[in-house]
């Protein structure tokens, strides 16, 4: 070999190390005797033309790019690092879908960290199934109503079982609650409300119930959540009550308690307003001559007539 065939050879292979898609080196460029060794240098330009192309692939995330010849002997450690990088993204979809079982060990340092993970998912995954089921618990077995409307959509994403049991036994009284949560807007989180609305078994019964509303984050999602009590009996004994304080047993009237509180109303809201008095003629006479139950029967009427005119 004279050293003009030296100095093509090594620039050669200079330019198929350091650059790509280096052309072949043709015959007619060296003297015949350096022929095989044309061959092998330009059987090397295309081996390293398709490692670096390999390479190039797996750097860029395309696992499914053309591998090289099979006489190519420069790949075996990219094969391996594209099988291992292709295994590595399976069990990663696998733990993804909860499967942490999952371990790695062919990455080094990298193959720690993915195993220290997967443990701590699986804890942490292991612990939030028992916090749901505590709340699962805990939601399924209160009397209260608990509903999770979606802020936007208004969709229902959470019912207890209270609330699921009400929705199909009570379907027409549930549906008239549903649309006024949907219509509700909670401003503030913690804002407490009441509804009334008439039973649909019986229209001269209200039903009442008492709504506690905040706005919570649920999976990502802006949401309203809504503690329903049905506090109906409360109500009706708080009416009672009421009734009993302010009403005369006798003549089922307003009683002087009642006058006295509403005149204090009116003259502090500067309301106009008159008064009237009456008196009931001929009380005593009733009494004396037919009895006091005659008298009493005597107020009833009479309150009566006042209750149906005024």
């Amino acid at each position: 070999m004279n050293q003009r065939d030296a100095d093509v050879l090594f620039q050669y292979l200079k330019e198929i190390l350091y650059e790509r898609n280096t052309p072949k080196l043709s015959e007619q460029d060296i003297s015949p005797e350096c022929k095989k060794l044309v061959d092998g240098m330009n059987l090397l330009n295309r081996w390293v033309e398709e490692s670096n192309q390999f390479a190039q692939d797996i750097a860029e995330g395309n696992l499914n790019g053309e591998e090289p010849s099979k006489d190519n002997p420069l790949n075996d450690s990219l094969k391996r690092l594209r099988s291992n990088i292709s295994h590595l993204i399976w069990q990663t979809k696998r733990v993804a879908e909860g499967d942490y079982s999952q371990r790695v060990a062919m990455l080094g340092d990298f193959s720690d960290s993915f195993n220290s993970m997967t443990a701590q998912l699986e804890q942490r995954e292991s612990a939030l199934k028992e916090h749901n089921a505590l709340l699962s618990y805990i939601t399924d077995n209160i009397r209260e109503f608990v509903i999770v409307l979606d802020d936007e959509t208004k969709k229902l994403l959470y019912e207890n079982k209270v609330a699921l049991d009400f929705l199909e036994e009570e379907a027409q009284t549930a549906e008239v609650l549903r649309h006024a949560l949907e219509a509700y807007q909670v401003r503030n989180s913690g804002r407490s409300w009441e509804m009334s609305l008439s039973s649909p078994d019986d229209t001269e019964q209200m039903l009442f119930y008492h709504i506690d509303s905040f706005r919570i984050d649920w999976q990502g999602r802006q949401a309203t959540a809504h503690l329903l009590r049905n506090v109906t009996k409360q109500r009706e004994w708080e009416f009672s009550i009421e009734y009993v304080a302010n009403t005369d047993a006798l003549s089922g009237l307003y009683n002087r308690r009642y006058c006295i509180n509403l005149l204090n109303r009116l003259i502090a809201n500067k309301m106009k307003f008159f008064v009237c008095f009456a008196d009931l003629d001929k009380l005593k006479y009733v009494n004396d001559k037919f009895g006091h139950c005659c008298g009493d029967e005597f107020i009833r009427t009479v309150s009566s007539v006042l209750k149906e005119n005024f």
